[in-house]
């Protein structure tokens, strides 16, 4: 026993302390065994790697299907024989189809996958983010469902809608001809209506201008008046977007051309809305109305003048349009042409030449002269039309605003010399007692202002605030001192104070016009004249750190003879400003 023993541990040591492992023999049976075995497992993992591949693919694009021997069931039952007749399928199939040889011919990139695609990324979010959960797989999955189970004769509208998407309508909107042809052969309403944009195939078809759609819609029976909720016809919408070759379209299967939307928009008013000259005329020509008015007593005149479109405009006159239909505010074609911005003579003259009346006025009291004066375009021309057809040259609106009073408000220099050449009284003031030389000071307009002085206005025309035309140039947030030289020159009187006290002096001193101070000092102005004897000209330059102002106020005679509390206040005020150098002189006065 103990010679085995012995003999055992010797074999144990030797195998521990051998240089090399002992090599592993495969004879040919065992290779012959375990290839097969091998290549058997490789297989399984491919054909299982394709049949995820494949679920995963078809659960992406065709989820809408559902199981395939339910399908199977139902379709046998009901003879249809085809799982891919369902309106869902053909649809994405002939939009597949239709768009293989315009790209790659991958499925992925046809509209009906782009379709898809941008349905579920805007919905993943908002629910698990699974794609199979999108309201386009539900969508399409429900419509399958729904339309397999009706016969071909009653696959109407409400049966193919989900979601607010009608697909017929997505088709026509489309231009899938081949799809729309397929749709309407498999029973679907010509008249559908469609949830999610409220429109009819056939106003969708027209509204981008497939015009072929649109026949065969109207040779299926499409109601070519039918309208939507907000009442655009067909029509309407061809005509909008001008597409004349559907607007005829539609007129040779009966269209009604005077049909009007919810707001009173006729056919002829879209287009002459939008100076589509050729519709108007194809559309004059069908029996339109000339004068037909929306809601808010509009012509198709007044729109085309208000838009400036004077071809559309000349075209109405000569077809009889009543060159005198003003809106429900009293806005006649003739006052909309003179309100525009641009240059507007000749659309004018053709007007008065059509019988214009230069004489009517809108609610507001404004006439068509004024409306020139006021539109942002100084045109003497037409100004010159007007007056020579009657125009009452101080006619005032409402508010007592005559048009010499808006064209110096503007600034319009020639214009105001044509009225004023005319008749126009230079010293007519609105209810605010604002005359045209204030206005023109108000604003900046030194030429106006001089045009006015030179024909005798009254320089010291105060408003109902007692602003005087100097006063108002000094309250200017730009110093103008040459037109204050100008008022000085004519007589204005410096120290002519507003109702709370203010005199021109006093704002240059608040503004800092240091030019425009020195001028009034020299002219006369009060240095020491209080605004309601509790702030003068020193005071206001003070709080307001007017440095420059102060030393001319200062070596003008401005009274220094403050109280203490007062002059205290002025120093601490000026220190908690960071107005150290007015501080500074303050205290230097106080020391003298």
């Amino acid at each position: 026993m103990a010679s085995v023993t012995q003999s055992t541990f010797s074999k144990v040591e030797n195998y521990n302390t051998s240089a090399t492992p002992p090599d592993i023999l495969f004879n040919d049976q065992l290779m012959d065994n375990l290839v097969p075995i091998i290549i058997s497992v490789l297989t399984f993992i491919a054909l299982i790697a394709v049949i995820v591949a494949v679920c995963c693919w078809r659960k992406r694009l065709i989820c809408f299907k559902g199981p395939q021997q339910n399908i199977e069931m139902q379709l046998q039952d009901q003879n249809t024989g085809s799982i891919s007749e369902s309106p869902a399928c053909a649809l994405l199939s002939e939009l597949n189809e239709e768009t293989e040889d315009q790209n790659t011919g991958s499925i992925s990139e046809s509209p009906a996958c782009a379709l898809l695609s941008e349905l579920n990324e805007e919905t993943e979010d908002q629910n698990t983010g699974s794609i199979s959960e999108s309201p386009a797989c539900s969508l399409l999955s429900e419509l399958n469902e729904e339309t397999k189970v009706l016969p071909r004769e009653d696959r109407k509208a409400d049966s193919i809608e989900k979601g607010g998407l009608n697909l017929l309508c997505l088709a026509c909107l489309e231009g899938q001809n081949s799809t729309v042809l397929r749709l309407l052969d498999d029973g679907f309403d010509v008249n559908s209506y469609d949830k999610k944009t409220g429109y009819r195939p056939l106003t969708l078809a027209c509204t981008e201008g497939h015009d072929s759609i649109a026949k065969l819609l109207l040779e299926r029976g499409a109601d070519v008046n039918l309208c939507t909720e907000t009442e655009e016809n067909p029509l309407y919408v061809a005509c909008q977007n001008r597409h004349e070759s559907a607007v005829k379209l539609l007129l040779s299967y009966g269209a009604d051309v005077n049909l009007c939307t919810e707001t009173g928009i006729s056919l002829l008013y879209a287009a002459c809305q939008n100076g589509y000259e050729s519709t108007a005329q194809l559309l004059l020509n069908n029996g339109a109305d000339v004068n037909l008015r929306t809601k808010t007593r509009t012509s198709p005149l007044y729109a085309a003048c208000q838009n400036g479109h004077r071809g559309t405009a000349k075209l109405l006159l000569k077809r009889g349009a009543n060159v005198n239909l003003c809106t429900e505010t009293g806005a006649s074609p003739l006052y909309a042409v003179c309100q525009n911005g641009h240059d507007n003579a000749i659309a004018v003259q053709l007007l008065l030449k059509n019988g214009a009346d230069v004489k009517l006025y809108t609610t507001t009291g404004a006439s068509p002269l004024y409306a020139v004066c006021q539109n942002g375009y100084d045109n003497a021309i037409a100004v010159q039309l007007l007056l020579k057809n009657g125009a009452d040259v101080n006619f005032r609106t409402n508010t007592g605003a005559s048009p010499l009073y808006e064209a110096c408000q503007n600034g319009y220099e020639s214009t105001a010399q044509l009225l004023l050449n005319n008749g126009a009284d230079m010293n007519l003031c609105t209810k605010t007692r604002t005359s045209p030389l204030y206005a023109a000071c108000q604003n900046g307009h030194r030429g106006t202002a001089k045009l006015l002085l030179k024909r005798g206005a009254n320089v010291n025309l105060c408003t109902e605030t007692g602003a005087s035309p100097l006063y108002a140039v000094c309250q200017n947030v730009h110093e103008n001192s040459i037109a204050v030289q100008l008022l000085l020159e004519r007589g204005a009187d410096v120290n002519l104070c507003t109702n709370t006290g203010a005199s021109p002096l006093y704002e240059a001193c608040q503004n800092g016009y240091e030019s425009t101070a020195q001028l009034l000092l020299n002219t006369g102005a009060d240095v020491n004249l209080c605004k309601k004897k509790v702030t003068s000209p020193l005071d206001i330059a003070c709080q307001k750190g007017q440095y420059r102002v102060l030393e001319l106020l200062l070596k003008n005679g401005a009274n220094v003879n403050l109280s203490k509390e007062k002059r205290e206040s002025l120093v601490s005020e000026a220190r908690n400003k960071g107005h150290d150098n007015v501080m500074q002189l303050l205290l230097n006065k106080d020391g003298e």
